[in-house]
């Protein structure tokens, strides 16, 4: 049996909803590897206070089954108490024998740890400090998790929307962010990641170097990112698309509120501004793919940027009336 299995047959038994069958299996992979790694107390702290939680888990499992009226199905399988007791003896032992390998999975189920989430609306920004002392900037629209503090050999977060890191290096516990569609692992390094959606994410790597693998793929090499590099990722044909990106440095100035384009498309232009002023621009389909050279501050109105693109395209910028939105009509790619 893998060890991953018995973890998760642990997991079953804590919560009252491992069968006879696989309570066996537990038992005897327990026989198997009694002779382990000890308990590692420099990560879990002294052994006598966790096993005595430990213990206390397990007795209220086994108060609550015995609590259980006979005719009542909650759990369709027969216990013999002795047989549960030795199993919860073994499981104690257990904890002793093989610390450093159940190590995480024990602290999450016996305290666990508390996520914080943090929600962006349109046209705002925050910035988070982690507790490993990573900087997040948030852009608006975005939703991003973490844990109080990071606990095992990953620092794991999850993030919804678009973001500028700043990880704190640590090669022994690599930072892990979760997109809905792709999976991005580094060690140190600063980085912008753009996860609107479920079609495509944005990855540009500033400095340092990221992995990236996507969510739903079992491939096994990871694409590797350096500096002043670019991913696309398509869930449409699950494929990932690097170019060279000189203007990497320049998503590093987002976190301010700074825009920076360097013949970026229209299209996504007015993106950043709906989302920058939570303000919704309408303008003709043909201009959508002209470039567009210059920069905004998201600090300054937005009428002053819908100017600038205005200007370059020869077009003129109306305010929608009864609205807060705009319109840009005329004009023609130059």
């Amino acid at each position: 049996m893998d060890k991953r299995v018995f973890i998760s047959l642990i997991d079953k038994y804590l919560s009252g909803q491992a069968t006879a069958e696989e309570e066996e299996m537990m038992v005897k992979y327990y026989q198997s590897f009694q002779n382990t790694s000890a308990w590692d107390h420099e990560t879990l702290g002294d052994a006598g206070l966790m096993q005595g939680r430990l213990q206390q888990r397990l007795n209220a499992t086994l108060r609550e089954h015995e609590a259980q009226p006979e005719q009542t199905p909650v759990i369709p399988v027969k216990r013999k108490t002795s047989r549960t007791w030795w199993i919860a003896a073994s499981l104690v032992a257990l904890v002793f024998l093989c610390g450093y390998f159940l190590q995480d999975r024990l602290m999450n189920v016996l305290d666990p740890v508390k996520m914080v989430q943090v929600n962006t609306a349109k046209g705002t920004r925050k910035k988070l400090q982690l507790p490993d002392g990573s900087v997040i900037w948030l852009e608006g629209g975005s939703s991003f998790s973490y844990p109080e503090v990071f606990r095992g050999k990953e620092r794991t977060v999850y993030l919804s929307g678009e973001a500028f890191f700043e990880v704190t290096g640590n090669p022994a516990n690599p930072f892990i962010i979760h997109t809905p569609l792709v999976e991005t692992k580094v060690l140190g390094t600063s980085f912008n990641i753009e996860a609107y959606g479920e079609k495509q994410v944005e990855v540009v790597v500033v400095s340092g170097k990221v992995s990236l693998n996507a969510e739903e793929s079992d491939a096994g090499k990871p694409l590797i990112l350096h500096p002043n590099e670019k991913a696309l990722y398509d869930s449409s044909n699950g494929v990932f698309n690097v170019k060279k990106a000189p203007e990497a440095k320049d998503y590093e100035l987002r976190k301010n509120g700074q825009f920076v384009y360097k013949g970026a498309a229209v299209a996504d232009i007015i993106k950043d501004l709906e989302r920058a002023y939570n303000t919704p621009i309408a303008i003709k389909r043909d201009l959508l793919n002209c470039t567009f050279y210059g920069d905004f501050n998201a600090l300054n109105n937005v009428e002053k940027a819908l100017n600038l693109i205005a200007l370059t395209l020869n077009a003129r910028v109306e305010k929608l009336p009864g609205t807060r939105g705009y319109a840009i009509s005329g004009g023609s790619c130059q």
